[in-house]
Parts: C-alpha cells; sequence; structure tokens
C-alpha cells in the first residue's frame, strides 16, 4: 500500500497548544498509512527532543528572519518573501516529493503556494472579533494603516489559492466566515487528544510542589491575549476579601518575562509563578480548579485535557469553549472579562466544595484522529 507522504509547516516547535496538537497527530496517527516530514522554520532543540524519530524533520533556519530583533530588517523580509519567484522557494523547500504540504499555522502561506501537489491549511485561530478581544483591539488601533490592509489582502489572497481549509471547530469556521464573507472548501477536524498519554503522566509524582490548600491551577502559553495578567489582579482582590487559596501558573512564552515583572510587582504570596514543566498534568490533577482566563482562545486545548482528569472548570467565553464545554456539567463559562472570572472564582470559594464529576465525552478522541486519516485518503483518492 502506498504509504501517503505528507509534510507539515511550522515556524516553530514548541511548547504551545498547536506544537501539542501536531505532536498527538504524529503520536495517533496509523504509521503504516502515513509518512510524516515537519519543516520547521526556527531551531528549538529543547522542545524537538519531544518529536518522534519517525517523523523526519528539517530546519530551514536557525532563527527565521521574522525573529529577528531589528524591526526595519523584519519588515524588509516580511515584504521580500512575497517577491521570491516560487520556483526559488520551490527548490530550497521541496526537494523530496509529497502528496500533502499543510501549513498547520497559517502564517506560512508563500512556502505553501510554492508545492505543486495539493495544499492544506489548518486554521488554529478564532476569527470573530466578538470573541477575539486581542483582534479586536489590534483591528481598532491598526485597521487603517497601510500594513493592517496590505496584511488581510495578503492573507486572505494567498487563501484563496489553495485546496482546503481545515478549523479546529465549528465556532472558528463560523467565526472565519462571519468576518470574511468569503466561500472556500472548509472542513472541521477536532483536535485529537492522547488521553491514555494524559493519565498516565498525572500519575507521576510531584517533586516540586507540595500541596497546600485549595489551589487554582491555570497551564497556558505565555503569550499576549492570553489572560493571564487578569489572575494577579483577581488574586489580590480575593485575598482582601480574606479568601485562603493557592494559584499556580504553569506556562512559558515570549511574554513570561512580563508576566515576571507582574508577578514581582504583585509580590502575592499564593501566586506560584512555575514557568514551563515538560508534565502539566500531574499539577492539573491535584488542583481542585483550573482555570482559563483567555482573551482569545480558538480551541482550548489545555481544557479539554483537564477534562480528561476531571477538574472542575472555568473559563472565559471565546472560541470553542461552548463545543469543548457543552456535555461538562461541572464548568462554568463566564464573560470575557476580570469580573466575570472574578464573581465565578469568588463564588467557588465561598462554597468550598467541589461537585462531583458527571459523565461527558471528550472532542478529540480516536474518533478524531481516525476522522483526520480518513480526510487524507479521500482526499487522495479524488485528486488521482
Amino acid at each position: 500500500m502506498h504509504k501517503l507522504k505528507i509534510v507539515f509547516l511550522l515556524d516553530e516547535f514548541d511548547y504551545g497548544g498547536v506544537s501539542t496538537i501536531i505532536l498527538n497527530i504524529f503520536e495517533l496517527i496509523d504509521k503504516s498509512k502515513f509518512q510524516l516530514s515537519l519543516l520547521l522554520f526556527n531551531k528549538n532543540p529543547k522542545s524537538e527532543t519531544r518529536i518522534p524519530n519517525y517523523v523526519f524533520v528539517r530546519h530551514l533556519f536557525s532563527k527565521a528572519p521574522n525573529k529577528i530583533n531589528n524591526r526595519l530588517l523584519r519588515y524588509f523580509f516580511e515584504f521580500i518573501k512575497y517577491l521570491i519567484p516560487k520556483p526559488i522557494i520551490r527548490f530550497v523547500l521541496y526537494k523530496d516529493s509529497f502528496d500533502f504540504a499543510v501549513d498547520f499555522k497559517g502564517n506560512n502561506l508563500q512556502s505553501l503556494l510554492a508545492f505543486k501537489g495539493e495544499k492544506i491549511v489548518w486554521l488554529h485561530k478564532d476569527f470573530s472579533l466578538e470573541s477575539n478581544i486581542y483582534d479586536r483591539e489590534i483591528k481598532n488601533k491598526y485597521g487603517k494603516t497601510l500594513s493592517y490592509k496590505f496584511k488581510e489582502f495578503t492573507f486572505i489572497n494567498s487563501l484563496m489559492k489553495v485546496n482546503d481549509l481545515i478549523f479546529i471547530s465549528e465556532t472558528t469556521r463560523d467565526g472565519f466566515t462571519n468576518r470574511y464573507g468569503l466561500k472556500f472548501n472548509t472542513n472541521v477536524l477536532y483536535n485529537p487528544i492522547n488521553s491514555i498519554k494524559i493519565i498516565e503522566l498525572s500519575d507521576e509524582l510531584i517533586n516540586d510542589w507540595k500541596k497546600r490548600k485549595f489551589t487554582i491551577c491555570c497551564v497556558s502559553r505565555i503569550s499576549k491575549g492570553k489572560g493571564i495578567e487578569r489572575l494577579y489582579s483577581i488574586t489580590k482582590q480575593l485575598n482582601n476579601e480574606g479568601f485562603d487559596f493557592d494559584l499556580i501558573i504553569i506556562g512559558s512564552g515570549d511574554y513570561f518575562k512580563d508576566i515576571k515583572l507582574l508577578h514581582n510587582s504583585y509580590n502575592l504570596p499564593n501566586i506560584l509563578l512555575f514557568g514551563h514543566r515538560d508534565n502539566p498534568y500531574k499539577y492539573i490533577k491535584n488542583c481542585e480548579l483550573f482555570v482559563c482566563p483567555s482573551e482569545t482562545e480558538a480551541f482550548s486545548t489545555v481544557v479539554n485535557e483537564a477534562k480528561i482528569l476531571r477538574t472542575f472548570i472555568i473559563s472565559t467565553n471565546t472560541g470553542a469553549i461552548n463545543e469543548i464545554l457543552k456535555d461538562y456539567k461541572n464548568s462554568i463559562i463566564v464573560e470575557n472579562s476580570i469580573n466575570g472570572l472574578l464573581n465565578s472564582i469568588r463564588s467557588i470559594l465561598k462554597s468550598n466544595t467541589i461537585p462531583n464529576i458527571t459523565n461527558y465525552s471528550i472532542l478529540g478522541s480516536n474518533y478524531e484522529i481516525q476522522k483526520i486519516e480518513q480526510y487524507f485518503l479521500d482526499k487522495y483518492k479524488n485528486v488521482k
């Protein structure tokens, strides 16, 4: 049987949600049917040790042009990539033959368009300007600038040249359609979850933290739009009201230094800023409450993972959270604001009890990886 050869394009393999999703695909997909490659535009040696050895990994840069510190050089490279002839890009990127090329984050479109075969974009973003507070603020601030209009134009113009768009939820597809009002070939494929691995990891011993009291947990990429700073003002207010609890924050990212400065300025003894942990699941399992404070979140993989660990969840109303938590009764979806989070956390702390976890289903079970496999198999039949 012919193995389908798929190359995934990704700017960087790190510890964020998108990298976790692609890792789940690599681990769960039927290796007898698929040969997988990963083209990375930045090196991240520490995180890349998690990539299975049966995935062919290739790097384009040690540090991609869009990561250069000099702003003028970044703008120059951002513009010049549209002028490079596609045969040159094709020669550099696609030395091997593939059945499919997949831009797994939607930010390497010019590289994807140079591919001669089936081109797919996998979109992980909440496009709704109603629920995506961060995007709305950016548009209000820069929407009339030439740079913003150019990026929007090139983004949509590039998407119109690919074969398929994959969205990670019905909500994200609806948000995209409502925002841009254009017709594309679209599919919804939920993020696959490696439930067995998560449960096994959650049973590991914790050596760097000893639980003291009622504990709230937040696991997230530390970047703008994730709402981590909200938790500091909320914790300060609840401390002033006399509530006794700990909050642990786990994650890393390009906003971590800013959050560290905020952490030091607040100097609250019951907030523990852990940074990155290879295994966040053992911490989630040992907390009474998981909080997702995001201002923008297309599909919160970690909220889905917290369901597997039967943890009570409070999340802001953003992205596909209603799809994720629709049958998970032990959760609260709140207004996307500091007050929405504050009032809900306060009510849990007042009751000092967490309800028993009821039956529920996981979006992203083994059925989802089967749907992903079938999507590629069917598409291959249709194009041959």
